[in-house]
């Protein structure tokens, strides 16, 4: 919740600046400087807008895992998205892609919960998972990298093997409020976790 907080304040504060920006009119400034400081203000106005827009999203997502959490209390609950690594292998590999989007494509933002009986994803506030993979397909769990443009995230490295083909499927590890990943040492523990569920060498 601290860095909803944090976010919300920034973007009320980039709005405010934007739109003064904006509305500036100095007889003394030349065109030139009046025409940029008005892009800039237009600029600084649209990314707080789909800022908050994404916020909103993530605040949505993170009430949807908190009660996720509560019903399945054993299980490692991650806040996960399909950034491009992960992207190619299920657009690539029918098989993958019928599993872990059975009812509908990975988006920008999902759960991903890990349990002994293996790998559920899950989209919004739904009864049952939009995708799955059982344990037995499952064969080696590491932490590694995954980005996306030029931002680098931890991820856990799930390697699968699926008809008759062996796959990494590298998912994202995000924090609670799916807007920043998370820190080396906290991808580290929740790689364990993971392993320890699954029980699979590393």
């Amino acid at each position: 919740m601290r860095q909803f907080r944090t976010l919300g304040i920034w973007l009320v504060l980039l709005f405010g600046v934007g739109v003064t920006l904006v509305n500036i009119r100095n007889e003394s400034m030349s065109e030139q400087l009046s025409r940029i400081t008005e892009v800039l203000g237009w600029t600084g106005v649209g990314v707080a807008v789909i800022g908050g827009g994404i916020a909103l999203v993530s605040f949505w997502s993170y009430g949807n895992a908190k009660t996720l959490g509560a019903n399945r209390p054993n299980a490692v609950l991650i806040r996960s998205g399909a950034l491009p690594a992960l992207k190619a292998v299920v657009e690539d590999n029918s098989d993958i892609r019928a599993r872990l989007a059975k009812t509908r494509p990975l988006g920008f933002q999902f759960l991903l919960l890990v349990d002994s009986s293996g790998i559920e994803i899950w989209h919004g506030r739904t009864d049952s998972p939009s995708g799955s993979l059982p344990r037995d397909e499952i064969v080696a769990v590491a932490l590694g990298k995954t980005s996306e443009g030029l931002w680098t995230y931890n991820c856990v490295e799930i390697q699968v093997e699926t008809a008759g083909k062996r796959l990494l499927l590298p998912f994202a590890l995000k924090a609670p409020t799916g807007l920043f990943g998370v820190n080396k040492k906290t991808a580290e523990s929740l790689v364990d976790d993971i392993r320890r569920l699954l029980i699979v060498k590393a």
